[in-house]
C-alpha cells in the first residue's frame, strides 16, 4: 500500500519494473484507492479500509525454475524502490508469502483479533496463510 504519488515515484516504478529495466515480472500495477475503499463503519470487519491512496501489485509467471527464482529475487527491489511512498500497511489477499498478520490491520483491530482467536479458537483449528495466535 502506498501513500500519495508524485513524478519520481512514478519514475522509481518504471525504472525497476517497466520496459528496459531487465525486470522478469510480466506486470507491475498501480491500482487507486479511496472512495468506498476509505470509508469506516460499525458495522464493517476489521479490515474495513484499505490505508493509503494506491495498491501496489507486481506479478511474474515463473515458466520455469530460473524465471521463477528471478521473479522472488526481483520483488524485493521493486517494494525497495517504492518505499519512499510505503503507507506501512500490505493488502492482505493477494500477498503470497507468510508475512506478520499485524501488518494488514491497525493495531487496534489486530490486537481484537487476537482476543476474538483466544476466545473462540484456543487450540488453532482455524488456520490461514497468515496465522493470527491467540492474546
Amino acid at each position: 500500500m502506498l501513500n500519495d504519488l508524485d513524478d519520481e515515484a512514478i519514475d522509481a516504478l518504471v525504472a525497476i519494473a517497466g520496459p528496459g529495466s531487465g525486470s522478469p515480472l510480466v506486470g507491475a500495477e498501480l491500482r487507486h484507492l479511496g472512495g468506498a475503499l476509505a470509508r469506516s463503519g460499525e458495522d464493517h470487519g476489521a479490515a474495513d479500509t484499505m490505508p493509503g491512496h494506491f495498491a501496489l501489485f507486481a506479478v511474474g509467471v515463473p515458466m520455469t525454475p530460473e524465471v521463477g527464482a528471478a521473479i522472488v529475487a526481483h520483488l524485493p527491489n521493486v517494494i525497495g524502490a517504492m518505499a519512499k511512498w510505503d503507507a506501512g500497511t500490505a493488502y492482505l489477499n493477494l500477498v503470497g508469502e507468510s508475512v506478520d498478520p499485524a501488518k494488514f490491520y491497525s493495531a487496534e483491530d489486530y490486537a481484537r483479533l487476537r482476543r476474538v482467536k483466544a476466545e473462540v479458537d484456543p487450540t488453532g483449528v482455524l488456520r490461514g496463510n497468515h496465522v493470527i495466535t491467540a492474546a
